[in-house]
């Protein structure tokens, strides 16, 4: 004897096919602002970290005198270059570091600070800013090759 629930198709309807698919384009038109917000924090926050600890080394080899020479660095659009000699251009390019960093993240200001040898002091004090679309993070040098942010 057959019931009439074995009758019936066990399927979903239309209708409750476009209600879960809106619910799921709702969730991701409204979480999606939120997690590229998030998103831009962290790199910017990533690189800022990067840019002062790529600093920090070049003024520590300068400090040690490392192959008795000045160390900087050079902000570039998508890396930092930890060089050695007195200046980017005339630098040795066999001893040269490059960090590879988020190109979204845009830098304004100072962009080659070189230190010199055993005091670590620099000519190039100033700010270096690394900004998103909302947010700005200032990384400062001072003479006596302080960094402050």
């Amino acid at each position: 004897m057959l019931t009439m629930f074995s009758l019936k198709n066990k399927a979903f309807t239309l209708l409750e096919i476009i209600l879960t698919v809106s619910i799921f384009v709702l969730s991701a038109s409204i979480l999606s602002p939120i997690y590229l917000s998030a998103k831009n924090r962290d790199d910017l926050s990533t690189k800022t970290d990067i840019l002062v600890s790529s600093l920090r080394r070049a003024q520590i080899l300068s400090i040690a005198s490392q192959d008795d020479s000045s160390w900087g660095l050079k902000i570039l659009e998508g890396s930092f270059v930890i060089f050695k000699g007195n200046d980017y251009l005339s630098r040795d390019t066999s001893h040269d570091d490059v960090i590879e960093v988020n190109k979204n993240i845009l830098s304004e200001g100072l962009d080659e600070v070189v230190f010199t040898k055993v005091f670590g002091e620099t000519s190039n004090s100033g700010e270096i800013k690394l900004k998103t679309n909302n947010r700005e993070v200032v990384v400062s040098i001072n003479k006596k090759g302080t960094i402050n942010y």
